[in-house]
């Protein structure tokens, strides 16, 4: 009797789980069809007007160019080969490398649209490899020619240094899709007052513009940052640098962090800049890390560059005529190697007033 009542218990379990499961069954097969949608996605070409996607124009050669002298004059027509709307919102440049590169941070360019609006203002140099956002974007609709009118000048400053060179660059634009599109190899333009905390928040592989103006002693404490000068070289001046890049734990942009190692992905870059060392502390201290100085105008009473620990240090293509030169001959085993630096590998009665 006890074996039945077992049994029948079983099976009226068994039928309500079966029951339980075939109402789930049942409740999560419904279904609902949409019919008849369609998703289509557009084109992003920029280019030339006899629509070459992605090229605007050869390498540009300047030459036996005068200090002040009127300005040569270029102009870009770029045309939305695609078929959505587009904005025109960064320009660069690349600069043919070589020694006399370092003309590029006394050359002023100005970027204006057809109605003369100015969409970028700055040196040359702050346009090499870097894209620079531009002032305004420039709405671009489909099949539509938009004109650029460049215009490139070497600044009335300019000394003997400068005479003589010639140059080769290109200059490229950058749509989006949006005005406020992130683009890769954008910069950071930090603005006059908070140049310092632009510097303390930027993480490896950011480059930061310095805007035209005169500031004190900047620190610089993240392997991997460049830091350039937005207008030609006598246009922005620093009283020095200290720079601590050491490689180990830094933040990331997510906010964890990781070991860094000593690569060339961790230098540190001083460019276009002139650096007066007021307090004779040394133009520019290195602690520690991979730093490359380059295209500078550099005036201490002591030394222009001072690597003060276990450091590799470049230094190229700079003025230091105005500085008590650098610690040791190049080449000493200090972690210091010069190049191309007038006042020191190069004789100030050839190259300079």
């Amino acid at each position: 009797m006890q074996k039945g009542r077992l049994f029948l218990s079983i099976g009226i379990l068994l039928l309500m789980l079966f029951c339980v499961a075939a109402g789930t069954i049942a409740l999560f097969s419904r279904t609902a069809t949409s019919s008849g949608n369609k998703i289509s996605s557009g084109t992003l070409y920029i280019g030339k007007e006899n629509g070459e996607k992605g090229a605007l124009d050869t390498f540009i050669a300047l030459k036996d160019m005068i200090p002040g002298a009127e300005p040569e004059k270029l102009e870009l027509r770029v045309k939305n080969l695609g078929t959505m709307p587009a904005y025109l919102s960064g320009i660069s440049a690349e600069i043919e490398d070589g020694d006399e590169k370092f003309v590029a941070n006394a050359l002023r360019v100005v970027c204006t649209d057809g109605e003369g609006n100015v969409l970028y203002k700055g040196s040359l140099l702050a346009l090499d490899g870097d894209v620079v956002p531009l002032r305004r974007k420039l709405a671009m609709e489909p099949d539509k020619t938009t004109r650029l009118n460049v215009s490139v000048q070497l600044d009335e400053r300019a000394g003997n240094w400068y005479k003589g060179k010639e140059i080769e660059f290109s200059l490229a634009v950058h749509a989006g899709q949006r005005p406020d599109q992130p683009m890769a190899g954008m910069v950071t333009v930090a603005e006059a007052d908070n140049v310092q905390a632009v510097l303390d928040q930027a993480q490896p592989g950011d480059v930061v513009l310095i805007p035209p103006g005169r500031y004190g002693r900047l620190a610089i404490n993240v392997p991997g940052v460049a830091v350039k000068a937005q207008g030609v070289v006598f246009d922005t001046e620093v009283e020095g640098f200290l720079i601590d890049g050491r490689p180990g734990e830094v933040s990331s942009p997510h906010g964890k962090k990781g070991k860094k190692h000593l690569t060339d992905d961790n230098q540190i870059w001083i460019q276009g800049l002139t650096i007066n060392d007021l307090d004779a502390g040394g133009g520019i201290v290195v602690r520690s890390g991979q730093t490359c100085i380059a295209d500078n105008i550099i005036s201490s009473e002591g030394n222009a560059v001072f690597v003060d620990g276990h450091a590799e240090v470049n230094v190229t293509r700079n003025d230091l005529t105005g500085s008590a030169g650098l610690p040791c001959p190049p080449g000493s085993g200090n972690g210091l190697s010069a190049h191309y630096n007038l006042g020191v590998d190069l004789d100030p009665e050839k190259y300079a007033l």
